[in-house]
């Protein structure tokens, strides 16, 4: 029974430390993506600023 005990709170902690994990996981991934989309939008929008003020009088 305490083998049985023993390995059912193994399991338990393991399950645990797997979801903790791939929580953490899922939270870093959506914060890098979040970022990565917002200096993108960002980059974007000064790489346009920029290209209009450079060649929209030549255009």
């Amino acid at each position: 029974v305490s083998a049985a005990a023993h390995f059912g709170f193994n399991l338990m902690s393991l399950l645990t430390a797997v979801i903790a994990s791939s929580r953490l996981l899922g939270w870093i991934f959506y914060g890098s993506a979040f970022h990565i989309l917002f200096w993108g939008v960002l980059g974007a929008a000064g790489a346009v600023l920029l290209w209009r003020r450079f060649f929209g009088r030549k255009a």
